[in-house]
Order: structure tokens, then C-alpha cells, then sequence
């Protein structure tokens, strides 16, 4: 049995890479498909999302672009801003399978986590720029805890 991993591959590519199931993640070499070739630019995060069809997210510049399974542009989630829905470099995404496969983003530059719907929806945010409780100095990663009901992990860069 084959377990599948998408890398980033040259000329602004995400590439899927197969290997065998003990083997580890780093000797992957069958190559599978290339997936939105050229259409990324500034890669900083990928998740997919294995509730809708194992959509592949990716934090590409200022915005969140998902692509089907087999390549396929599908839409485009946020802009370049500091309002609900908009980013300033979003730099982990994770799905959150516990609340229906939201999309949760940490919003680097604005020193925020935003939360969308599958279909790309704004649903909330939350955080500011700080040092205490609920605060956050440049949020890089995310992680949904979906065997504690979806408890939203952050890993924050504090100087």
C-alpha cells in the first residue's frame, strides 16, 4: 500500500509523491502528479482537507488558494489586509475535522488565527498583537486538537 505526500516541487509547483506505507516520509520518490504548476508564488503553508475531497490548501502570498485532489483551481480564500477575511502573509493552515472541516489560518502579519468555512466563508478571528492572555507576536503554525473538541494549537513567536 502507497501513502501519499505532496511536496514542493520546482518552477513554483506542489508535486504528489508516493511511497510505500513503512517507509519514511523522506524517501518518497514515486512521483504521482504535479499539482498547480506555475500558480504558486510564495509558498509558506499547505493542509489538505480529507473531509471535501482531499482538497490541498495552500498559503500562497497574501491569500489561502485550494486546489482539487487532482489539480484543479477551485477558489481562493482572503486578500491582502488587515480586516475579517484578509491577511497579511498567512503562514499555517490546518483543518479543523472535529467543527466541520473549517479552515483555520495563522495570520502572521496581523498577529491573528482566522477561521473559515470548507466554502471559504469568514467565520471568525481572534488574537491581537501582545504579550498577554489571548495575545500573539507573529503566530507561524496551527493545529486543530480534534480528540479534545477542537481546541486550536498555536505556536507563537515570542522575542
Amino acid at each position: 500500500m502507497l501513502r501519499t505526500f505532496i511536496v514542493v516541487g520546482a518552477a513554483f509547483s506542489i508535486v504528489a509523491l508516493a511511497a510505500a506505507e513503512d517507509m519514511p516520509a523522506a524517501d518518497a520518490q514515486t512521483y504521482v502528479q504535479t499539482i498547480a504548476s506555475g500558480q504558486v508564488n510564495r509558498l509558506s503553508a499547505i493542509a489538505v482537507d480529507t473531509v471535501n475531497g482531499n482538497n490541498i490548501l495552500v498559503a500562497n502570498g497574501d491569500q489561502i488558494d485550494v486546489f482539487s485532489a487532482s489539480g484543479t483551481y477551485l477558489r481562493t480564500i482572503g486578500e491582502i489586509g488587515s480586516g475579517n477575511g484578509q491577511f497579511y502573509a498567512p503562514d499555517g493552515i490546518a483543518i479543523d475535522t472535529a467543527n466541520g472541516a473549517n479552515v483555520v489560518v495563522t495570520d502572521l502579519g496581523n498577529n491573528r488565527i482566522e477561521v473559515f468555512a470548507a466554502d471559504g466563508t469568514f467565520i471568525r478571528t481572534f488574537g491581537s498583537m501582545g504579550s498577554g492572555p489571548g495575545q500573539l507576536q507573529s503566530p507561524t503554525a496551527v493545529a486543530v486538537d480534534t480528540a479534545h473538541g477542537g481546541n486550536i494549537v498555536v505556536n507563537d513567536f515570542r522575542q
